[in-house]
């Protein structure tokens, strides 16, 4: 599966043959499942361009938020939905 068209960001492969909750599933029944593995992104911490997903987005779809970039845009909102009423 691909994640970015530009290889920034890729899914991390499955983990294939993990047995679960052994105690939890009869004996008859047990099973092997494949599960993906979440990474938080670190933002090319080690990177100093920054992060790669942005720097070659050529939609610019992705941009760093800051606290202030969230608290305005929150702001924005309930302003707007007070002038539609």
């Amino acid at each position: 599966m691909l994640a970015c068209p530009f290889g920034a960001i890729n899914l991390n492969d499955t983990e294939k043959g993990k047995l679960i909750n052994l105690e939890n599933i009869p004996t008859d029944k047990l099973f092997c499942i494949e599960k993906m593995v979440a990474n938080k992104c670190d933002l090319c911490s080690n990177s100093d361009e920054g992060p790669a997903c942005i720097r070659v987005c050529p939609t610019s779809a992705f941009r760093i938020v800051t606290e202030e970039d969230l608290s305005q845009s929150i702001k924005n909102k309930r302003k707007n939905t007070i002038l539609k009423f």
